[in-house]
């Protein structure tokens, strides 16, 4: 990382990272069971962190 890199997402959002994933990712609803499972995976090591997941998270996968 340098400052040019940094400075390229300088003023961005997470309404344009959501744009950019959407090419290589898809976002899993928490209704689906494989994502409510890396969801609770996910939680389960932030609480080990003394952490917690954020209510609007999303797990997002590669798409194949």
């Amino acid at each position: 990382m340098n400052t040019i890199k940094y400075n390229r997402g300088k003023g961005k959002t997470g309404i344009d990272t959501e744009k950019d994933l959407k090419e290589w990712f898809i976002k899993l609803s928490p209704d689906f069971v494989r994502g409510q499972e890396l969801m609770d995976n996910l939680s389960t090591i932030l609480e080990g962190l003394d952490k917690q997941v954020k209510s609007n998270a999303r797990i997002h996968v590669l798409k194949k």
